[in-house]
């Protein structure tokens, strides 16, 4: 029990210093914003598609006029933004997308899809002030650190994971007055910890129809937040602790 107290104190701590990240342009020399037209989709390997060229591991990415970028091949980001000034939408059907530093969907509506292929991060924000959705159809998605959703007051996350791969060290759904959802219809869920409305005013809600949910613990409801977890197929497997409603205030089911 001590270890997942410890444990929780360390994913707040690190999810709060990560905003304060997101946030900063030190450590960037160049922008590169998509510009193809947003009536039709576009190649995101095609140079005349940005600003300033294919993005790299070195330059934060933005993809938020209205269009949408199609990885098909291999693909790098340093800090990757979409939907923020404006919406945006990124659809992977193969290769490999690694992001150096952060991923975050926000702003006016941004939506990641992976269809094929395999996308690495080490941090991800699904919504920090409006709406982000992220879709997964197939392929593998492994975050070495964390997966949030729901980081901010009016925000809300979700997650549709239909089939293929999931990994990440946590998942924080519904943090500071956020909502986050995952809807799992298929698909391998595999998690150190899923923590559902985390901290006053903050919801988090997760959907089981099938596939497998795999994690070392789960907490419903923490630091006066509100976690709901419905089970209506598939497995859910908790290797150390369940918790509903840790901490006065909270509420878990």
């Amino acid at each position: 029990m001590r270890r997942s107290v410890i444990l929780r104190g360390l994913i707040v701590f690190v999810i709060s210093a990560l905003f304060i990240s997101v946030t900063s342009s030190a450590g960037y020399a160049l922008d590169t914003y998509w510009k193809h037209n947003p009536a039709t989709p576009g190649a995101w390997n095609d140079p005349l598609n940005w600003t300033d060229g294919v993005p790299d591991s070195s330059k934060r990415v933005y993809v938020d006029n209205g269009g949408t970028a199609v990885i098909d091949g291999d693909a790098e980001s340093g800090l990757l933004g979409i939907g923020i000034t404006a919406t945006g939408r990124v659809e992977q059907n193969g290769g490999t997308h690694e992001v150096a530093v952060e991923l975050f969907l926000d702003g006016l509506d941004g939506t990641y899809d992976l269809n094929s292929g395999n996308l690495v991060s080490p941090y991800e924000f699904i919504a920090m002030s409006n709406t982000g959705v992220f879709n997964q159809t197939g392929g593998s998605h492994a975050i070495t650190g964390g997966l949030n959703f729901g980081h901010g007051a009016n925000s809300k996350g979700t997650y549709n994971l239909v089939s293929g791969d999931l990994t990440a060290g946590y998942e924080v759904l519904g943090y500071n007055d956020g909502a986050g959802e995952i809807n799992q219809r298929g698909g391998v869920n595999d998690t150190g910890a899923v923590i559902l409305g985390c901290n006053l005013g903050s919801k988090g809600t997760y959907n089981l129809y099938d596939g497998q949910l795999i994690t070392q613990y789960q907490n419903m409801g923490d630091f006066s937040g509100v976690g709901e977890f419905s089970q209506f197929g598939g497995t859910n497997s908790i290797a150390t602790n369940l918790g509903l409603g840790r901490l006065t205030g909270s509420s878990g089911s």
